[in-house]
């Protein structure tokens, strides 16, 4: 059963003005990218599909330029339209804005200037880093981008770290992890399907170790019945 966050997360995707960028900032390592990339994929869809929003990505660390072909690949967003994709194109439906250096001085010059970051009508902030992470959520209210729509996608282990900053309104949402992005799916159509998938193969892997466990324990049982009748029959 979908839950009321996620059903608020579809509400404030709504609210996004049709047509307009939106700005995704890529703030994960490559070992978390399959997380990330799941927990983020129903809601970079529902903003394409609904909204027909372009993307632009801007990235923390290093390493993050080259993760925006593997995320919307994984995601569907760049997948041609026959392979159930949305077939964005590079330089038209997403522009890769590189490497953000500078820090927290980088962030809010960013966000200051004039000519940037005024044109995005909302802010994905993807991010398995809390330092990193506080920084956008906090430049973000000082310089009063707050006004935009924001949106974070977090790790499981940052999530319950940035929970503070959803429930004092400096964020309007977050997706923590995979449970939240399967309960997505199901408002948002199912769509893209990866976050159900890999859920049932973690629902599918528990009950598999339940069981072996349960036979294990049997088995265990059994073997020293057998060593007690097999000292009872020698006594």
């Amino acid at each position: 059963v979908p839950s009321s966050g996620a059903e608020r997360l579809s509400e404030v995707v709504a609210g996004v003005p049709a047509g307009e960028p939106v700005l995704v900032v890529i703030d994960y390592e490559p070992s978390f990218s399959g997380e990330l990339e799941v927990a983020a994929g129903p809601l970079l869809d529902q903003l394409a599909m609904s909204k027909g929003s372009t993307f632009s990505f801007v990235s923390m660390s290093p390493n993050g330029p080259g993760l925006v072909d593997r995320l919307l690949a994984n995601t569907g967003i760049s997948k041609p339209t026959d392979q159930n994709g949305l077939g964005y194109q590079p330089g038209a439906q997403y522009f890769n804005l590189g490497f953000l250096p500078g820090g927290s001085s980088g962030v809010l010059n960013f966000i200051q200037s004039p000519d940037g970051f005024s044109q995005y009508a909302a802010v994905v902030l993807m991010t398995d880093n809390v330092e990193s992470g506080r920084v956008w959520v906090e430049q973000l209210e000082v310089a009063g981008g707050a006004a935009k729509p924001l949106f974070l996608v977090a790790s499981a282990q940052a999530g319950p770290m940035f929970q503070p900053y959803v429930d004092s309104g400096q964020a309007d949402i977050m997706v923590n992890g995979l449970p939240d992005a399967a309960k997505y799916e199901v408002v948002n159509a199912s769509r893209p399907g990866t976050a159900r998938r890999y859920w049932d193969a973690f629902g599918y892997g528990i009950l598999l170790a339940v069981i072996a466990i349960v036979l294990g324990s049997l088995w265990s049982v059994y073997m020293r019945i057998r060593e007690q009748r097999a000292e009872a029959e020698q006594g």
